[in-house]
């Protein structure tokens, strides 16, 4: 890929209010581990998250 350009980004903690959200709707099922995902989402300015949660987590047997 090459690179065209940066864009600006503000943290989380700068913004007051935004639009923008992320997709964590596969932690339930464990094809992501979101903890990885923590300091990028923080630093590009997401304040929420859509979860989908589910009983994957809670019935193991």
């Amino acid at each position: 890929m090459i690179k065209i350009g940066t864009i600006k980004t503000h943290s989380s903690k700068e913004l007051k209010n935004t639009f923008v959200s992320i997709g964590f709707e596969c932690v339930d099922r464990d094809l992501i581990n979101p903890e990885k995902c923590y300091d990028a989402i923080m630093e590009c300015g997401i304040k929420y998250a859509r979860c989908q949660t589910g009983w994957a987590k809670c019935e193991k047997e």
